[in-house]
């Protein structure tokens, strides 16, 4: 079985990159009645009936709040309304170097929802976010609409699959040794950029998100052992997922996807997490290869985004 040379080094955090994005200043939060912000811990407790539901959105609050720990400059906040009528619904809002957000809402009324994402006073939408909606599918439509009618300027929605794989699994997978004439290793900042271009919602702040990312979360690149300057495959933890998940075509086909994805949940399994995969829904080769690995499905999310990709 193969061991990783770099494990015992999971969790350490390096620090570098400055924001550059600038978000508006946010609105007196006592004037949005009917909602007040909570504790990481306080809106992990809203989600926990509704798992495996919510699983994704556990990951992003963890997630987020980890971010914000390693980088000051990154704003993550946690609102609930107080309507018990709604209690078991989020929103997350984290401003970072590429401004995310995410909703879960287990309910088909939307009217309170649709009232406090009015304006700026919970997300920013001058700052063009990109958000995660975990809600009923067949009501969406009517969330859509009423955003739309708010003079939301919506440019793509896509529909994900989520799945999941639980600790105890992570931790009993065999992780074979790799090929003779490769090398695997951490990535580094300096791989941002050809990661960056490799992920299809580009936009300005990319290339420090992702510099972001591989300070903050674990990341697993394998190189040939001539060139060990840049990866020839690699699959990151992001704050939310495992995700930016990519093999040069020149490589595919011969087990790299299925030794990335086994070895950085095995890594993740170790240290007690759940592990969470976002697949896009019309991806079948990576749905069956995550499937094969010992993933499970679990339910599907929707996501906004509010800017336009760079070509």
């Amino acid at each position: 079985m193969y061991r990783f040379p770099f494990s015992e080094s999971y969790g350490e955090i390096r620090f570098s990159m400055e924001q550059t994005v600038k978000y508006i200043d946010r609105k007196d939060i006592g004037l949005l009645e009917g909602w007040r912000i909570v504790t990481k811990e306080e809106a992990c407790l809203k989600l926990e009936p509704y798992r495996p539901d919510s699983i994704f959105f556990h990951n992003v609050i963890e997630g987020g709040a980890k971010w914000s720990n390693g980088r000051p400059e990154v704003n993550t906040t946690f609102f609930c309304p107080e309507d018990p009528e709604f209690n078991g619904a989020v929103v997350i809002d984290i401003r970072g170097p590429i401004y995310k957000a995410a909703v879960f809402w287990p309910y088909k009324n939307f009217s309170l929802l649709i009232k406090a994402l009015k304006d700026n006073y919970i997300i920013d939408w001058e700052s063009k976010p990109n958000i995660f909606f975990g809600v009923q599918l067949e009501c969406f439509g009517d969330l859509e609409q009423g955003m739309r009618s708010l003079g939301v300027d919506i440019k793509h929605i896509w529909t994900m699959a989520i799945y999941m794989m639980t600790p105890e699994i992570a931790r009993s997978l065999i992780v074979e040794e790799p090929e003779p004439g490769l090398k695997v290793s951490t990535l580094d900042k300096k791989h941002a950029a050809l990661i960056a271009s490799k992920w299809p919602p580009r936009r300005q702040d990319s290339v420090k998100f992702m510099e972001d990312m591989i300070d903050i979360f674990p990341t697993i690149g394998i190189f040939t052992k001539n060139d060990n300057s840049q990866p020839i495959a690699w699959v990151m933890k992001n704050f939310h997922a495992l995700g930016m998940f990519y093999i040069m075509p020149e490589y595919r086909r011969k087990g790299y996807g299925s030794f990335l994805a086994k070895a950085l949940s095995k890594i993740l399994g170790e240290n007690g997490e759940y592990i969470i995969s976002m697949i896009d829904e019309d991806n079948a080769p990576s749905r069956n290869l995550f499937q094969k690995v010992g993933f499970t499905f679990v339910n599907r999310i929707k996501i906004m985004s509010t800017f336009t990709f760079e070509s």
